[in-house]
């Protein structure tokens, strides 16, 4: 028996070797190979963030570019440590916008008694610290925030919100949101 073709009555093969024909079997396991890598190739892209230069027709590109700093925000348990960077900007210039804002003095209103050794952040002085920056350059958008590894994720958060709007009262006493930097990437430090 050679192939699993069937046998005659004496044993002896009637129909001879059967030959597998394979190629439609090939032709739609290469088919699902490409669609798949073609499906990862396309997630990975989707992953990675891209951006593709723009030219400008205007002139005034580094009039532009001048009025904006990057703001940096460590967290740690002591308060706040705030710095202003910019690519344009002399340094002297910036060396005005450095703040250390100290923790409050009392322990955060959510945390159950003795659960949380640091007092609350102080997210007005905070806020009000960004809102000068921001008076200043308008058109600033970005704040890093660098948290220690001991400040909680609530902290982290609040924080975030600190960094993003400021909340003032109008003359009918609504409450009015000013954005401030909308734009809060998170990070860490390097040791």
């Amino acid at each position: 028996m050679s192939g699993g073709a069937p046998t005659g009555e004496g044993g002896d093969d009637e129909m001879g070797p059967l030959e597998l024909n394979l190629t439609a079997l090939m032709d739609i396991l290469s088919n699902i190979l490409f669609f798949l890598l073609a499906s990862f190739g396309a997630a990975v892209i989707s992953v990675v963030s891209a951006s593709v230069p723009v030219s400008s027709t205007d002139n005034s590109d580094v009039a532009k570019t001048t009025d904006e700093v990057t703001m940096t925000v460590s967290i740690n348990p002591d308060g706040y440590r705030i710095t202003a960077g910019s690519e344009t900007l002399p340094p002297e210039e910036l060396a005005s916008y450095k703040y250390t804002i100290p923790r409050t003095n009392h322990p955060p209103s959510d945390a159950p008694k003795n659960s949380h050794p640091l007092n609350e952040l102080d997210y007005p002085k905070l806020t009000q610290a960004l809102y000068t920056v921001k008076q200043k350059y308008p058109k600033s958008e970005t704040v890093i925030l660098v948290p220690d590894p001991k400040i909680l994720y609530d902290e982290v958060v609040q924080s975030m919100d600190a960094c993003r709007e400021k909340l003032d009262k109008d003359a009918r006493g609504a409450t009015v949101k000013q954005t401030l930097f909308g734009k809060i990437v998170v990070s860490t430090t390097v040791h």
